[in-house]
């Protein structure tokens, strides 16, 4: 079994993403790469608990992003003028909609639970908590079904960060770690049902439908709060920072006890799919996992690709200033289905970084100015071969070159584990990936 994990249960201090993830179980707070455009402490402001020894390469691949912007003078934070979410100009509108429903993917011969249908964004605005429109949430999951031969033991089933709007702190979040087996260990599952005994500051107990429930405020963490919910075969472990003295006219004890009930509401309902959308000018985004198939990783690795994935969105636009441009991101990594090995090498992985353009001309601009300017003093490459519709080059910030390119309204930056140094390489390898990309592009 690999050591847990980027979009959960091992939650690292805020940080940069690392090449090796913490040991397995829950843990301390998360720290995901986020793409705010802004700096600030926890990336993704949080990246939940890492549960595979393989790289979030997205998570690493939106920093890259991050750090090109400011190096090139285009975009600014938030706060600074420049790139900055839109939702001030445009009402505030969260385009992202995330709907259970209908039959859940089987990991092996088991309907797996997905913690973001668990809990979806309707029910966390139900008890005052409003996702932050400008910091993407991450996702992990079983997207497809999943062959017995493929349903290796790991660590989490499903997690989900979501970043929620607050008037204190840019890094507020509930983050939500589902261990179910097979893909959870036993011991993993106990872990998170002992976890409330085992503290030693007071803890709301109760028993609802047939879970174990607890819930306590975490002392190290400003606004942290722990949670768990748990079964014999099902247990989510919940990582809470809420910073305001109220979300919703609600005191935060009352939303925290409230989630819980919530949780184990949706854990009662039994497994369901996710339907991932975007809504309004941006209705034709896809899932970017349905963009980056498995098809894609095996066009470019000799391997077979896991169902398992993770992935990102921003639930806002964010807004170009200078090229009066608009766009929602998105994001997937997609890894082979093998065992994990602590002392060997990751397995192979590629990644992908979408901008989802309103318009094509502002996407142009932007990858002609990220081929045109270097990172860091590290000029980009333009490859042998020509990909999509435009410019194409590969950037490079740590040793990891990475191609980009556009196709219609949308802008890739696709990355793999290929520790090649040669651009050139690394662009024939992943030319038949980025193919596969476009052709799902339509």
């Amino acid at each position: 079994m690999t050591p847990p994990h980027p979009p959960n249960g091992n939650r690292p201090l805020p940080g940069p993403p690392q090449n090796g993830w913490p040991p397995p179980g829950p843990q301390s707070p998360p720290s995901w790469q986020q793409q705010n455009w802004q700096q600030q402490p926890p990336p993704s402001a949080q990246q939940p608990r890492r549960t595979s020894k393989a790289p979030l390469i997205i998570s690493v691949a939106a920093g890259a992003v991050l750090v090109l912007l400011l190096g090139l003078g285009m975009f600014a934070f938030r706060g600074g003028g420049g790139t900055e979410a839109a939702g001030e100009e445009r009402g505030g509108e969260r385009f992202l909609q995330l709907t259970p429903g209908g039959p859940a993917a089987r990991y092996g011969a088991t309907p797996a639970y997905d913690a973001c249908a668990t809990v979806p964004p309707a029910v966390l605005e139900q008890i005052g908590l409003k996702l932050a429109l400008d910091r993407q949430l991450e996702h992990s999951y079983a997207k497809d079904d999943e062959l017995p031969e493929r349903a290796i033991e790991d660590s989490e089933m499903s997690g989900c960060d979501y970043l929620i709007d607050s008037t204190a702190s840019p890094t507020d979040l509930v983050s939500l770690k589902v261990y179910q087996q097979p893909r959870s260990s036993e011991t993993e599952l106990e872990l998170v049902a002992e976890s409330p005994a085992s503290q030693d500051v007071p803890v709301s107990t109760s028993t609802d439908r047939g879970f174990q429930v607890g819930y306590w405020q975490d002392p190290d963490q400003r606004g942290g709060w722990r949670a768990t919910v748990a079964r014999p075969d099902v247990a989510v472990d919940v990582l809470i920072t809420l910073s305001d003295p109220e979300y919703g006219g609600r005191p935060v004890d009352q939303v925290v006890g409230e989630l819980t009930t919530r949780i184990v509401d949706g854990l009662a309902a039994g497994p369901a799919a996710l339907d991932i959308s975007y809504t309004g000018r941006y209705a034709d985004t896809p899932n970017p996992c349905d963009v980056l198939n498995g098809a894609a990783l095996e066009a470019s690795f000799p391997v077979q690709a896991s169902n398992w994935v993770r992935d990102y969105y921003l639930p806002g636009e964010l807004r170009m200033a200078e090229a009066d441009g608009y766009r929602v991101d998105t994001g997937c990594t997609r890894t082979a289905a093998v065992d994990g090995d602590i002392f060997g090498p990751d397995p192979d992985s590629i990644s992908a970084d979408f901008m989802n353009w309103e318009d094509v001309e502002v996407g142009r601009k932007y990858v002609a100015n990220k081929c045109d300017h270097p990172i860091l003093g590290k000029p980009p490459v333009r490859t042998e071969v020509q990909i999509g519709d435009g410019t194409t080059c590969l950037t490079d910030l740590n040793g990891d070159w990475r191609l980009e390119f556009q196709s219609g309204r949308t802008t890739v930056t696709l990355g793999s584990s290929s520790a090649s140094q040669d651009p050139q390489e690394v662009a024939r390898m992943l030319e038949p990936a980025a193919r596969e990309v476009i052709r799902n592009l339509g």
